[in-house]
């Protein structure tokens, strides 16, 4: 694959409801994302069947990073919701020797677990452990935690290299700008449906 400004898109479900995923989904109907995904959702299940490559797992792996460290059985049942994943994005990016040793020992060949915000000249990097490293371009997290001068993107699109993406559908969903605003819906939000009365305040 040639990463003489490739973009690819992709799609973190953390914090995210069905009805969020969904409307993901729709906005980026007309191009191919990769989903990294958090929990059980039957539209990502189907989409695993029609699309195997556009699914894989977004695993917590935070403390999972020694060797003194087993994967629970709850987190074995996480990585094994999508048997047909090659690739996978831990939470924030977590990774160590031992984590990268562990997802090749499970049959991954690569991730994502990187961010280089708008670095020029990305490309795949092939890791120790074997696995092929796709480091994110552009992340809706950092977006939100600081300010990002939009002109600046703008200019940093025509630079030559790879541009991997990261949306997440909860900042989509909620028009989430500002980084306080995200804390205050995570804080103080249980259910994601819909905004509701409290939200809109």
């Amino acid at each position: 694959m040639s990463s003489k400004n490739v973009c690819i898109m992709t799609c973190d479900t953390d914090w995210c409801s069905p009805v969020m995923l969904e409307e993901a989904m729709r906005i980026f109907s007309d191009i191919p994302v990769t989903y990294f995904s958090t929990g059980e959702y039957k539209s990502l299940e189907e989409l695993a069947r029609n699309e195997p490559a556009l699914v894989g797992p977004h695993p917590n792996l935070s403390g999972k990073h020694h060797k003194s460290c087993d994967f629970d059985n709850q987190l074995l049942e996480h990585l094994n919701r999508y048997p047909q994943a090659t690739g996978y994005r831990c939470h924030g990016h977590m990774d160590s020797a031992w984590i990268q040793m562990k997802m090749v020992e499970m049959g991954y060949l690569w991730e994502s677990n990187m961010c280089c915000h708008l670095e020029p000249g990305l490309k795949p990097i092939k890791m120790f452990s074997g696995l092929t490293r796709f480091p994110v371009w552009l992340e809706d997290d950092v977006w939100v935690s600081r300010k990002v001068d939009v002109e600046n993107v703008i200019n940093a699109l025509e630079t030559p290299g790879m541009k991997v993406f990261n949306f997440h559908p909860v900042h989509l969903c909620e028009n989430v700008m500002v980084r306080s605003l995200f804390d205050w819906i995570v804080d103080n939000v249980n259910e994601w449906t819909t905004p509701n009365e409290e939200m809109n305040k």
